[in-house]
């Protein structure tokens, strides 16, 4: 994802792969993230999660942004980027990750 795309997106502050997530939807509250391999565009790779309800104060629904609203035991399908964001940060223990980057299926349409 560009940082023009980010841009659009409420709750994802992105520039040069860092990353910042808006949980509940005000000022940006959780640390910055580095990541170096985001995509250009939301790319669909199979890949899905699901929400344990183990964050503190948060035990029915995470809420990343305004697209990204995981119930807990509920499979969430998502793209490449939001794997990243959640799989490869301190929110990792929260989720079961299903599938990885070894496919690439199509370009997800509407997403971010």
């Amino acid at each position: 994802m560009d940082a023009a795309t980010a841009a659009l997106i409420p709750g994802v502050l992105h520039a040069k792969g860092i990353v910042m997530l808006d949980l509940m939807g005000g000022a940006p509250e959780h640390p910055l993230f580095h990541l170096d391999a985001l995509e250009d565009a939301c790319e669909d790779h199979g890949q899905a999660m699901v929400y344990r309800g183990t964050i503190s104060g948060h035990p029915h629904i995470f809420r990343v942004d305004e697209q990204h609203r995981l119930e807990t035991e509920q499979m969430f399908p998502e793209c490449g980027d939001t794997d990243r964001m959640l799989a490869e940060t301190s929110f990792a223990p929260h989720l079961n990750i299903i599938g990885d980057f070894g496919r690439h299926f199509r370009p997800i349409l509407g997403c971010g």
